[in-house]
């Protein structure tokens, strides 16, 4: 018996993602940091998506 299966392909999308404050307000500070980036990790964790890196200023988050 002759069983056909097809090919297994790997797929690998990389995001990078980057959040403002409204009217880039200077309302990241060091202080909120960890929690937020805690926080926007455990979405990814939750969507079964690696985080590789974050870090961010004053006025912006980004994420890859």
């Amino acid at each position: 018996m002759y069983v056909h299966s097809m090919a297994s392909t790997l797929t690998r999308i990389l995001l990078h993602i980057t959040f403002s404050t409204k009217d880039r307000a200077d309302l990241l500070t060091p202080e909120i940091e960890p929690n937020l980036f805690a926080y926007i990790g455990g979405i990814c964790h939750n969507l079964d998506s690696p985080l590789l890196d974050i870090n961010g200023t004053a006025t912006t988050s980004t994420c890859s």
